[in-house]
């Protein structure tokens, strides 16, 4: 492929969760998809890598993998909110019979979701952040990130350790 002219490959792989692979029916074994992935690297095609978050039931540990997953084997993607259409078992199991502009609301609102908007931002922060440190991009935009991310964090654990 990389002879032929193909510098990138697209992996639909939804979750760095196990558990919500499983969960989504997908049957995506995650271990052999990280060597997948390392092996189209190792043949220099860049990895593009479709993640989601939101899917029902989802834990922040859970979402937190996925962040991990992208941040360890992604140069740049970041995961998208998860979309309900139908024929998709979510759909079909969670909403069925909705328009799509009821469908689509309900993914916008991530009302199916346990994930907090602010655990969501935080994860997305860091992943855009340590992408930042990589690519050795130290602008503005940066040092707004660090302190969006690192400062919240840093006066939570005070709290924390003073109640």
């Amino acid at each position: 492929m990389k002879k032929a002219g193909f510098r990138r490959i697209g992996y639909g792989i939804e979750s760095g969760s196990q558990e919500v692979e499983n969960r989504s029916g997908k049957n995506l074994d995650l271990k052999k998809e990280e060597k997948i992935i390392e092996l189209t690297k190792k043949c220099d095609m860049e990895a593009h890598i479709n993640m989601m978050y939101g899917f029902p039931d989802e834990t922040k540990e859970e979402f937190n993998q996925t962040i991990n997953f992208l941040i360890r084997h992604s140069d740049y993607n970041l995961p998208g909110a998860i979309r309900f259409y139908p024929g998709s078992a979510y759909y079909e199991k969670l909403i069925p019979g909705k328009t799509l502009a009821e469908m689509e609301k309900i993914s916008l609102d991530l009302s199916l979701t346990k994930l907090k908007q602010k655990n969501i931002d935080r994860g997305l922060k860091k992943i855009i952040l340590i992408k930042k440190i990589k690519r050795k991009e130290y602008g503005l935009n940066f040092f707004y990130l660090l302190l969006k991310y690192l400062f919240p964090n840093f006066v939570f654990r005070i709290k924390k350790f003073y109640t």
